[in-house]
């Protein structure tokens, strides 16, 4: 089971525009705490059907927080920015596994594509940080867009360096599927006490969900899950 407990005051005003509603919060969360750890949390926005604007948000989670500002809209297009940055987060507030510093920030905001038709280009960079006492760096390139009201997301680069474990990954991975990427590790095990082996493989993937088409090349030694 997971320990919550939430203190502090949380107003939310919602009123209805043509029967849509349109809600704005302000929340002051203290002396809170999370699987045992210390939270807070002070924010200040607005929320629709179509758009979240963020005039500011700060969330505490032990010694370290998440920051964050923008907005987004994604009816009847997608449009907004959103600044996000992490400072010495422990994932292990979240998911008790994953002890961890996590530090690095997150961008979003509306690009034209050659279509120009309106994206959001995404960017996330994680550096100086660890994950289950293992050096991390996370980078990704991307953009999202909408074709016939469905999101579509594709990586211009994905790379994800956990120790000597290396994941690349390009293409889109949303449906229909274009995606490709390789992994290289020494062990497995980096990524929990249930893995393990050598792995060195590329992988491409097509399709869609009904008929996803998988093709791997690769070779491995002393697997085991």
């Amino acid at each position: 089971a997971v320990s919550v407990q939430i203190n502090g005051p949380a107003h939310i005003d919602v009123r209805f525009q043509n029967w849509v509603p349109e809600s704005s919060f302000i929340v002051d969360i203290v002396r809170s705490h999370l699987r045992h750890y210390p939270l807070t949390m002070q924010g200040r926005g607005a929320l629709t059907p179509n758009r979240l604007v963020l005039d500011s948000l700060r969330l505490g989670a032990a010694k370290g927080y998440v920051s964050a500002q923008g907005r987004l809209r994604w009816s009847p297009q997608l449009s907004g920015h959103l600044d996000l940055k992490l400072a010495h987060i422990d994932p292990a507030a979240f998911a008790a596994p994953f002890h961890g510093d996590l530090n690095g920030h997150v961008q979003l905001k509306t690009a034209d594509s050659a279509a120009r038709k309106p994206q959001i280009a995404f960017e996330v960079m994680l550096g100086h940080s660890s994950l289950r006492g293992q050096p991390l760096s996370v980078q990704a390139r991307g953009v999202a867009e909408k074709r016939s009201n469905t999101p579509q997301v594709a990586f211009e680069e994905l790379s994800v360096a956990l120790g000597r474990t290396r994941l690349a990954v390009h293409g889109q991975v949303t449906p229909p599927f274009s995606l490709a990427g390789q992994i290289k590790s020494p062990d497995l095990k980096v990524l929990g006490p249930q893995f393990g082996g050598e792995l060195a493989m590329n992988f491409r993937l097509t399709g869609d969900v009904k008929q996803p088409h998988l093709i791997t090349h690769g070779q491995g030694h002393g697997l085991y899950w």
